[in-house]
Protein backbone atom coordinates (compact mmCIF):
# COMPACT_ATOMS: atom_id res chain seq x y z
CA UNK A 1 0.00 0.00 0.00
CA UNK A 2 1.38 3.42 -0.98
CA UNK A 3 1.54 6.10 1.72
CA UNK A 4 0.55 9.53 0.46
CA UNK A 5 1.85 12.79 1.90
CA UNK A 6 -0.40 14.64 4.30
CA UNK A 7 -1.56 18.13 3.28
CA UNK A 8 0.79 19.61 5.89
CA UNK A 9 3.81 17.81 4.35
CA UNK A 10 2.86 19.02 0.89
CA UNK A 11 2.61 22.64 2.10
CA UNK A 12 5.99 22.36 3.89
CA UNK A 13 7.68 21.09 0.73
CA UNK A 14 6.06 23.79 -1.40
CA UNK A 15 7.22 26.51 1.01
CA UNK A 16 10.89 25.49 0.76
CA UNK A 17 12.76 27.94 -1.47
CA UNK A 18 14.06 26.46 -4.69
CA UNK A 19 17.75 27.20 -5.13
CA UNK A 20 18.82 27.99 -8.69
CA UNK A 21 21.65 25.77 -9.95
CA UNK A 22 25.12 27.16 -9.35
CA UNK A 23 26.89 27.62 -12.66
CA UNK A 24 30.64 27.86 -12.98
CA UNK A 25 33.13 28.24 -15.79
CA UNK A 26 35.14 25.17 -16.78
CA UNK A 27 37.73 24.42 -19.45
CA UNK A 28 36.85 21.58 -21.82
CA UNK A 29 38.02 20.32 -25.22
CA UNK A 30 35.70 21.02 -28.14
CA UNK A 31 36.15 19.05 -31.37
CA UNK A 32 34.50 20.20 -34.61
CA UNK A 33 33.50 16.85 -36.14
CA UNK A 34 31.47 17.97 -39.17
CA UNK A 35 28.59 20.12 -40.38
CA UNK A 36 25.30 19.09 -41.91
CA UNK A 37 22.27 20.71 -43.49
CA UNK A 38 18.73 19.62 -42.67
CA UNK A 39 15.86 19.43 -45.17
CA UNK A 40 15.07 23.14 -44.63
CA UNK A 41 18.63 24.14 -45.55
CA UNK A 42 19.66 25.15 -42.02
CA UNK A 43 23.27 24.18 -41.31
CA UNK A 44 24.26 22.76 -37.96
CA UNK A 45 27.61 21.67 -36.60
CA UNK A 46 28.29 18.37 -34.90
CA UNK A 47 30.62 19.01 -31.98
CA UNK A 48 32.06 16.85 -29.22
CA UNK A 49 32.78 18.39 -25.83
CA UNK A 50 35.19 16.38 -23.67
CA UNK A 51 35.99 16.80 -19.99
CA UNK A 52 39.21 15.83 -18.25
CA UNK A 53 37.44 12.90 -16.55
CA UNK A 54 36.68 11.30 -19.91
CA UNK A 55 33.03 12.33 -20.16
CA UNK A 56 31.96 13.29 -23.69
CA UNK A 57 28.86 15.06 -25.00
CA UNK A 58 27.70 15.44 -28.60
CA UNK A 59 25.77 18.57 -29.63
CA UNK A 60 24.35 19.78 -32.95
CA UNK A 61 23.95 23.57 -32.67
CA UNK A 62 23.09 25.88 -35.54
CA UNK A 63 24.31 29.43 -36.09
CA UNK A 64 23.14 31.61 -33.19
CA UNK A 65 22.42 28.66 -30.92
CA UNK A 66 23.88 28.40 -27.42
CA UNK A 67 25.49 25.32 -25.88
CA UNK A 68 26.85 25.35 -22.31
CA UNK A 69 27.13 29.15 -22.36
CA UNK A 70 28.86 29.27 -25.76
CA UNK A 71 27.28 30.98 -28.79
CA UNK A 72 27.87 29.67 -32.32
CA UNK A 73 28.79 32.60 -34.59
CA UNK A 74 29.29 30.77 -37.89
CA UNK A 75 29.57 27.29 -39.32
CA UNK A 76 31.68 26.64 -42.40
CA UNK A 77 33.24 23.72 -44.17
CA UNK A 78 36.69 24.89 -43.04
CA UNK A 79 36.01 26.07 -39.49
CA UNK A 80 33.55 26.69 -36.66
CA UNK A 81 33.51 30.13 -35.03
CA UNK A 82 32.02 30.70 -31.59
CA UNK A 83 32.11 32.83 -28.47
CA UNK A 84 33.00 30.70 -25.48
CA UNK A 85 31.40 31.23 -22.06
CA UNK A 86 34.09 33.78 -21.11
CA UNK A 87 33.24 35.91 -24.18
CA UNK A 88 36.40 34.99 -26.11
CA UNK A 89 36.04 34.29 -29.84
CA UNK A 90 37.40 30.87 -30.79
CA UNK A 91 37.89 29.49 -34.31
CA UNK A 92 38.13 25.71 -34.53
CA UNK A 93 39.28 24.19 -37.83
CA UNK A 94 37.30 21.25 -39.20
CA UNK A 95 38.40 17.99 -37.58
CA UNK A 96 40.45 19.67 -34.86
CA UNK A 97 39.98 20.31 -31.15
CA UNK A 98 40.63 23.36 -28.97
CA UNK A 99 40.22 24.15 -25.30
CA UNK A 100 37.21 26.39 -24.64
CA UNK A 101 35.50 27.80 -21.56
CA UNK A 102 31.99 26.44 -20.93
CA UNK A 103 29.34 27.14 -18.30
CA UNK A 104 28.28 24.05 -16.36
CA UNK A 105 26.25 23.17 -13.27
CA UNK A 106 28.27 22.60 -10.16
Amino acid sequence: MEVLATPEEVVERAAEPVQPPVLRLLRKRLTYLYSQADNTGKTSAVIKISAAGGEEELHTPGTGDQVLGMTVLSIGAERLSLLDASGKQVNIPFGEAKTVVVRAKQ
